[in-house]
C-alpha cells in the first residue's frame, strides 16, 4: 500500500521527461497572414448585408462564432489586446492611442513622446503611446498577461508586421488594432494609420469614411510584410454614431459599411495569393446594441492555406462553430510553426466539415442567445423556490407550521428540478413562458413517479441515481445536454465550454453519494449486499473517473471535491475506528493520481490539452508561483460570488439549518442515524465534498450549493416524516 504513492510519483517523472519539440519558423516570405478587422458587427448583420466577395470566399473557407470576453468587460481596447495576448487582457478605451512616428499628438511628434515614456528610440514606424499604462494595468491581473505577446514572438522570429487603417473619430484618434500585433514595447514595424487613409463624405457617420483606393495603395506598399492587419473602421464609426440615428438609418449605415468592406475585399483578394496566405476576418467586439442584448458572439472567417470549408473549432471550446478570441494568436503562431508560450491560454483553430455551416451558426447563435437571456430569471426563480421550501420545512420540523406532507412533496420537487433542467434542451426553448411550463409539468411528473411510500428516502435515491446516470451518459455523448442546459455553462460568458460545469458537477457529487448510499441501504437490508462498499466503491470510482477525465468531465476542482466526498464516505462505511493514516493515504494517492493525469494531458495531448492539462503546463513551465496565482484567482472569484451570486443564499440557508439542528436537535434526528446508518454516512461524505468544492473551485459557491441540494433535502424529508412513520421499522419493498 505504501508503495502506491511512490509509483504515482515515478509515473509523473516519466511523463515529465517528454519535452515539447521546438519548431523552426519558415523563411520570411514563404507564408503570410492577413487579418481584416470588421468590428462592432454581429453575425446577423453579416448575414443580412449583400457580400458577394465574402460569399465566394466562403466556398473555400470556414466560419464560426467567436467568444469576445476580456478582463475589462466591453472595452474595445481590451478586446484587441486579448487577441494579441492570447489570454484575457484588460485595457481602458481612454488610453492614449497608437500613432505614426512623425504624427502629431497634442502638439508633439509621436516618436518624441514615445521616447520620453519608454526611454529608448523605437525601431518601428507605429508607436503605442499608452503602452506603459497597458503594461501596468495588465500586471495587476491575477494571471500572467503579456500585452503585445503575439507581435513580440513574431518579431523575435524575424517576421515583419504592418498595420493599416483606423477607426478614428473627428479629433479623436482610435487605433486599438495596434494591440493585436504590436510588440511588448508597443511598436509595429510598418503601417499607415493616420488621417490620410480616410476621405470626407457628408453622408457618412461623422462625415468621414475609409478611402478604398488609399487603403489598397497602402496594402500594396506593405505587401511584403509577413503579417498585415487591416482595420476597416467604418463599421466601428457607425456603431459610435448609432445613438444619433433613427433605427432605419442606423441599419442602413451599418449595411453600407459592410457592403463597402466587401467591395474592398473583392479588390484585396485579387492581390492575395491564398496558396500561401492565411486570411482571417474577425470582429473583436460586438456592437454596443449587441453587447447590451447579449449578442456577444461575433463572426469569424478563415480562408487560404490549410483551410477547408466547414465550421471552425478549437481545443479551447471543443465545439463545432465556436472559438474564442484567445485562439487567434495561437492560430497565427501555429501557422508560422512557432511554439505557443504557456501563458497563452488559447489554442490553434481547426476546421470541422459541415453541411450548411451558415445556417448551423445562425441556429446555434440564437440558441445561445435565448439561453443567455433565460438563464438568470430561471435560476433565480429556482433558488427562491429552494429557499421557500427549506424555510417552510424547517418550520414544519419544529411544529411551527403544519402540512408536513406538503413540505415533503415540495422537497422532492426541489431535488427533481435539476433533472428537468438537464432534460429540457431537446425541446424548442425559444420562449421563457414555454420553459417555465415545461419545467413545472416535468417536475410534477417526476414527483408523481418517485414519491411513493415504503422506504422513506426512496424519492431522493431514485432521483439521485437518475440524475447521476443521465449526467454520465451525457458526458459520453459530447455533453450536449449539459452544454445547452439552464444549469450548464454559457458560451457567451465563456467561463467553460466543455466537460461538466460546476453546477452539474456539484449535483453529480451530491446526487451520486445519496443515490449510491441509499441504494446500498436498501440492498443491505434485503440481505443482497453483505458489505455496502461492494456497491459504493465501484460506483464512486466510476463517478470520479467521469469527473476527472480530461476528455469527459475535465473538472479539476470537481475531481478534488469528489475525492474528498467519496473518500470520506468510503472510510466512514468501514467498521471501527479509522486510523489517521488511511485519510493521509487516500489524500496522497488521489493527489498523485490527479497530478499524473494533468501532466499526462499536458505532454501527450499538447495543443489539444484540456484546461486541466493547460494548468499543469502553466505550473511546469512557469513554476510554483503560477500555482499560487491560480489559487489566489480562485479565492478572489469565490469572494466575489459570495457577494453577488444568488447561490450564496442557498449556502447561507444551509448554514442556518445545520446550526439550528445542532443547537436544538429535532427528536427524529437520532432515529435517522440509527435507521439509516449507510445513508447517514453519505450525508457526512456529501458535506465533506461540498466543503472541498467550495475551496477547490473558482466557482466554489455554486458547486457547494448544488452539491448540498440532495443531502439537505433528503435529511429534511426524513426529519419531516410523520411520527408514526419515524417509529416504524424500515420498509424496503
Amino acid at each position: 500500500m505504501k508503495k502506491i504513492p511512490l509509483m504515482y510519483f515515478i509515473l509523473v517523472l516519466l511523463f515529465s521527461v517528454f519535452c515539447q519539440r521546438g519548431q523552426t519558423a519558415p523563411e520570411p516570405g514563404d507564408r503570410q497572414v492577413v487579418i481584416f478587422i470588421l468590428d462592432s458587427i454581429t453575425y446577423t448583420d453579416l448575414l443580412h448585408a449583400p457580400t458577394p466577395a465574402l460569399d465566394r470566399l466562403l466556398e473555400k473557407g470556414a466560419i464560426g462564432l467567436m467568444n469576445t470576453t476580456t478582463a475589462s468587460g466591453g472595452a474595445k481596447t481590451a478586446a484587441y489586446l486579448t487577441i494579441g495576448a492570447g489570454t484575457r487582457a484588460c485595457g481602458s478605451d481612454t488610453v492614449e492611442p497608437a500613432v505614426e512616428g512623425k504624427e502629431l499628438w497634442k502638439g508633439e511628434e509621436g516618436s518624441l513622446i514615445y521616447r520620453r515614456r519608454v526611454g529608448k528610440v523605437a525601431g518601428g514606424s507605429i508607436l503605442h503611446l499608452g503602452i506603459g499604462e497597458l503594461i501596468t494595468s495588465n500586471g495587476e491581473l491575477q494571471a500572467r498577461v503579456v500585452p503585445g505577446a503575439l507581435g513580440q514572438l513574431l518579431s523575435e522570429a524575424g517576421l515583419t508586421r504592418s498595420l493599416l487603417g483606423n477607426c478614428d473619430l473627428p479629433g479623436t484618434p482610435r487605433r486599438p488594432a495596434a494591440g493585436i500585433i504590436m510588440d511588448k514595447l508597443g511598436v509595429v514595424d510598418k503601417g499607415v494609420i493616420g488621417e490620410g487613409i480616410l476621405r470626407e463624405n457628408p453622408a457618412a457617420p461623422y462625415g468621414q469614411e475609409t478611402d478604398i483606393p488609399s487603403l489598397l495603395k497602402a496594402f500594396e506598399d506593405m505587401a511584403d510584410s509577413d503579417v498585415i492587419v487591416i482595420d476597416w473602421g467604418d463599421a466601428s464609426r457607425v456603431d459610435s454614431y448609432n445613438r444619433f440615428l433613427l433605427p432605419d438609418l442606423a441599419a442602413a449605415a451599418r449595411s453600407r459599411a459592410i457592403e463597402r468592406a466587401d467591395a474592398f475585399l473583392g479588390e484585396l483578394f485579387a492581390r492575395l495569393d491564398l496558396e500561401k496566405t492565411l486570411f482571417l476576418l474577425i470582429s473583436p467586439s460586438p456592437s454596443a446594441e449587441g453587447y447590451r442584448e447579449g449578442e456577444r458572439l461575433t463572426p469569424v472567417l478563415l480562408a487560404g492555406k490549410g483551410i477547408s470549408p466547414g465550421l471552425l473549432t478549437s481545443p479551447t471550446t471543443r465545439r463545432a462553430g465556436l472559438i474564442a478570441n484567445i485562439d487567434i494568436a495561437p492560430t497565427i503562431l501555429s501557422f508560422f510553426q512557432l511554439p505557443i508560450p504557456y501563458y497563452m491560454t488559447g489554442r490553434p483553430v481547426s476546421v470541422l466539415p459541415a453541411d450548411r455551416p451558415q445556417a448551423h451558426l445562425a441556429d446555434l447563435g440564437q440558441y445561445f442567445l435565448n439561453n443567455y437571456k433565460f438563464r438568470p430569471p430561471l435560476i433565480k426563480a429556482y433558488i427562491v423556490f429552494i429557499l421557500l421550501v427549506l424555510t417552510g420545512t424547517l418550520l414544519a420540523v419544529y411544529k411551527v407550521i403544519g402540512r408536513q406532507q406538503l413540505w415533503a412533496t415540495l422537497l422532492v420537487a426541489v431535488a427533481a428540478v435539476p433533472l428537468v433542467f438537464l432534460l429540457l434542451p431537446p425541446f424548442a426553448l425559444d420562449k421563457l413562458e414555454r420553459i417555465l411550463v415545461l419545467t413545472v409539468v416535468g417536475t410534477a411528473v417526476l414527483v408523481k413517479l418517485v414519491n411513493r411510500p415504503h422506504y422513506p428516502p426512496r424519492p431522493f435515491v431514485l432521483l439521485g441515481l437518475a440524475t447521476a446516470g443521465i449526467l454520465i451518459l451525457d458526458l459520453l455523448w459530447e455533453q450536449s445536454l449539459v452544454f445547452k442546459s439552464i444549469l450548464g455553462y454559457c458560451p457567451i460568458g465563456g467561463a467553460r465550454y466543455y466537460g461538466i460545469g460546476n453546477e452539474f458537477m456539484g449535483l453529480l457529487l451530491g446526487a451520486g453519494i445519496i443515490g449510491l448510499t441509499g441504494l446500498a441501504e436498501i440492498l443491505h437490508h434485503r440481505g443482497r449486499l453483505p458489505v455496502p462498499s461492494l456497491l459504493t466503491i465501484p460506483g464512486f470510482l466510476l463517478l470520479f473517473i467521469f469527473i476527472s477525465s480530461p476528455q469527459l468531465g475535465a473538472n479539476l476542482g470537481g475531481a478534488i471535491a469528489a475525492l474528498a466526498g467519496f473518500g470520506t464516505t468510503i472510510l466512514l462505511l468501514q467498521e471501527g475506528k479509522i486510523p489517521l493514516g488511511k485519510y493521509l493515504f487516500l489524500a496522497c494517492s488521489g493527489g498523485f493520481f490527479l497530478l499524473a493525469v494533468g501532466v499526462a494531458d499536458h505532454f501527450l495531448a499538447r495543443d489539444a490539452a484540456s484546461h486541466w492539462g493547460q494548468t499543469a503546463g502553466v505550473v511546469i513551465e512557469g513554476g510554483l508561483k503560477e500555482l499560487f496565482t491560480i489559487m489566489q484567482r480562485k479565492a478572489s472569484m469565490n469572494l466575489k460570488l459570495l457577494r453577488y451570486s444568488w447561490w450564496s443564499l442557498v449556502l447561507l440557508a444551509t448554514l442556518v439549518i445545520f446550526v439550528t439542528i445542532s443547537l436544538r436537535p429535532p427528536r427524529p434526528l437520532k432515529g435517522i442515524k440509527k435507521r439509516f446508518p449507510i445513508l447517514w454516512r453519505g450525508f457526512a461524505g456529501a458535506g465533506a465534498g461540498a466543503l472541498t468544492a467550495f475551496i477547490a473551485n473558482d466557482s466554489g459557491v455554486v458547486a457547494a450549493a448544488t452539491a448540498l441540494i440532495f443531502p439537505l433535502t433528503t435529511l429534511l424529508f426524513l426529519l419531516n416524516q410523520p411520527k408514526k412513520n419515524q417509529a416504524e421499522d424500515i420498509d424496503i419493498r
